[in-house]
């Protein structure tokens, strides 16, 4: 048979335990594979499916999820119009490949194959023979088990694509491997402490904090000094650290690749910990297994040392870095999560597309949580207001106080931050003396703030946008005023030293990320007759000090003067914020009309058309207003977006960078303009609404 050549190879390689627990990350590994063969494609009525077995070895190099593997397989197969007539290859194959660690034991797998294949056809009738060596190539996807530190198990499917006679030849296989690594005996001389020519020291752990738990694999547990005790030169020293009730198995520390005699250093003790500790109720002493490695000419030896560490439960707090808060705050947490968005969708239509939309979902949430029965507790024992930096507190998760219906001011904290940032809402924490609330992020850039509030003193400028101060402790009573609250607490304590502090949520994430504490128990947003007395109140203050009050002013203003432009513009934009569409496009039509020549009657209009999503008379409009003052960086903001809406990216992206220069902080909400046309923006609707008004 000339030109024989069949891709079809023995899956191979099983891997080791997880690399991101860095306890088996390296070296070779080596194992036996079996499998079933299945000829496809052209050849599928050919050949009768066969079976292969091969031997692996593997290489680690220690390159995140990255391997080498190289295999020699044997594979055999008989033909269907001739059962005693045979084929048979003999393969050598090499190649890189990948892992993506889920857990500790289970990971999936991908790698490509690229070899040579020895074939011999055996023709039973005619006594015939034939052979020949191509080369052969493969994919192979699948999953590696590894319950055992030194012991591992793969299933694979893979595909092979080859060329038999000139034509095509496809081949799928299924096989199993079981692999062991090379360095199983390597470290099994476990000396004393006094016959180790490595000595550990100054062990210093530090306590363990089951919110944290993310954070061990690279801030360690603690630290250790490790001493050269002999006369030789150690190589390859390391201490792998482990604690059996909290971790699948021992993590790595930085090896030392010589150590000199009497020479000592300290080395960082990492520890991969699973989420059982998130199931641990209170504080417990562990013992900590440190399990020292050094090499000598004679071979590898290890000695352990082992020392309690006093691990506390996931709701254990310290106070010295606030950004520890970052843990306890779980947006994607599905029983939060799918609360903050059942409570949206019961007043979702009933929102005011022109003023502030999360302004006006943080409000909805406020009140929802109110109406749910959520209230404030002082801790009689401990709580933020009562503790020092390093004393110990209990922080509940956002589901845990949902479910208690009580919190403290942290608790609070935790809940409603976590609710915000669930439907995207930025959000910050605040500490000043004895207390913590939060503000979030309205997204308007502070030099723009009027579009909130008229009042200044309600809003926090910070990174060059407009945030709202709330006390927390107030839900349950009117949003307005835990506004209001929150923004004294603020003006009180910002200018005084030392007394207040704030962090933005993913600044601490950065350092401190959400833990991930699984699924429970689903809580039932209260009916939206419950909440609509809050949403009510609040929305009729929001109106009667936003709206009513101003309009009426306004409106002497104008009945004074019929051609008092500012009073036809202001008295737009305020009808417009507030729902009422069709009069603040007859004010600004007016406006426009008696002053030709003025600008902002055209922003605003452009600003309606946007809210009925006629991008491309908004466009017209803010072109007009543009060319009557093309300095105004607002103009260019509300051009930039109304070319984005109408295809236009190029000029969007001109017209913002422009307008960007000087205002850094419209990045926060306007960073999708400059994106590339794939990108996912916000939400249609919300960008609708992301109007800069002009009075």
């Amino acid at each position: 048979m000339k030109n024989l050549r069949i891709a079809v190879i023995i899956v191979t390689a099983a891997l080791i335990s997880p690399l991101n627990a860095n306890n088996l990350n390296s070296g070779f590994i080596a194992g036996f594979t079996g499998g079933y063969l299945s000829p496809a494609g052209f050849y599928s009525n050919t050949f009768n499916p066969g079976m292969g077995f091969g031997a692996t070895l593997l290489y680690y190099p220690g390159w995140g999820s990255f391997f080498l593997e190289g295999n020699a397989s044997f594979a055999y197969f008989s033909i269907q119009a001739s059962p005693n007539s045979t084929m048979s290859q003999y393969n050598i194959t090499a190649g890189p490949g990948f892992t993506f660690s889920l857990t500790r034991w289970f990971e999936p797998f991908i790698s490509l194959q690229g070899g040579a294949s020895y074939v011999r056809v055996d023709f039973e009738q005619s006594g015939l023979t034939s052979s020949s060596t191509k080369p052969l190539g493969i994919a192979t996807a699948g999953v590696m088990i590894s319950p055992f530190e030194y012991i591992s198990l793969r299933l694979a499917a893979s595909y092979g694509v080859s060329e038999l006679s000139d034509k095509m030849l496809y081949t799928a296989q299924f096989s199993g491997s079981a692999m062991m690594r090379l360095n199983v005996f390597t470290g099994r001389n476990i000396l004393d402490r006094n016959e180790s020519f490595l000595r550990l020291s100054k062990i210093s752990l530090k306590p363990i904090f089951g919110a944290r738990y993310m954070s061990y694999g690279v801030d360690g547990i603690g630290v250790v000094t490790v001493t050269n005790a002999s006369k030789e030169t150690l190589r390859d020293v390391r201490v792998d650290t482990a604690i059996n009730e909290i971790n699948s198995g021992p993590t790595k520390s930085q090896s030392v690749k010589t150590l000199a005699p009497g020479q000592s250093v300290e080395l960082d003790l990492p520890i991969m910990i699973d989420r059982a500790i998130l199931k641990m109720a209170d504080s417990r002493e562990l013992p900590v297994k440190l399990r020292a490695y050094y090499t000598v000419a004679k071979g590898t030896f290890s000695y352990i040392e082992t020392k309690n560490a006093t691990v506390h439960s996931r709701n254990t707090i310290t106070w010295d870095n606030t950004a520890h808060i970052g843990n306890f705050i779980t947006p994607y947490e599905d029983i939060a999560f799918g609360f903050a968005r059942n409570a949206l969708s019961l007043f979702k239509q009933k929102m005011l597309p022109g003023f502030n939309k999360k302004v006006q979902e943080a409000l909805i949430l406020f009140d929802t949580l109110g109406a749910a029965g959520i209230s404030y507790a002082a801790d009689p024992n401990t709580g933020f207001e009562k503790l020092g930096a390093e004393s110990l507190d209990y922080v509940m998760f956002a589901r845990e106080t949902l479910h208690k219906k009580a919190g403290d001011c942290d608790d609070l904290t935790v809940l409603y931050s976590t609710m915000l940032e669930s439907i995207g809402i930025k959000t910050a924490v605040i500490t000043t003396p004895g207390h913590i609330f939060l503000m979030f992020d309205t997204e308007v850039p502070d030099n723009s703030y009027t579009d909130i509030t008229s009042d200044p003193s309600l809003i926090h400028a910070m990174n060059g946008t407009a945030w709202v101060p709330i006390e927390v402790t107030m839900v349950g009573k009117s949003f307005i005023e835990a506004w209001k609250e929150g923004a004294r607490s603020v003006n009180r304590y910002k200018g005084i030293k030392g007394s207040f502090e704030t962090l933005e949520v993913k600044t601490a994430w950065a350092k401190f990320p959400p833990a991930d504490i699984g699924s429970g128990r689903s809580v039932p947003v209260p009916d939206r007759e419950k909440t609509n007395l809050l949403y009510a109140l609040d929305m009729d203050q929001l109106k009667t000090t936003g709206f009513e009050e101003q309009a009426r002013k306004l409106q002497i203003e104008l009945d004074s003067d019929q051609n008092n432009y500012q009073a036809l513009i202001s008295l737009g934009v305020l009808n417009a914020k507030f729902g009422k569409i069709e009069e603040a496009f007859s004010f600004l039509k007016k406006a426009a009309n008696k002053f030709p020549n003025r600008p902002p009657a055209y922003v605003n209009i452009g600003n309606i058309y946007m809210l009925k999503k006629n991008y491309e008379l908004a466009s017209q409009m803010f072109e007009k207003a543009s060319s009557l003052n093309p300095d105004n960086h607002k103009y260019r903001i509300n051009l930039a977006r109304a070319y984005y809406e109408v295809g236009k990216r190029y000029k969007a992206k001109v017209e913002y960078r422009e307008a960007l220069k000087a205002n850094p902080g419209y990045a926060r909400r306007y960073d999708y303009l400059d994106s590339d046309p794939g990108v996912r923006a916000a939400d249609p609707e919300e960008r609708a609404g992301y109007n800069m008004w002009e009075k």
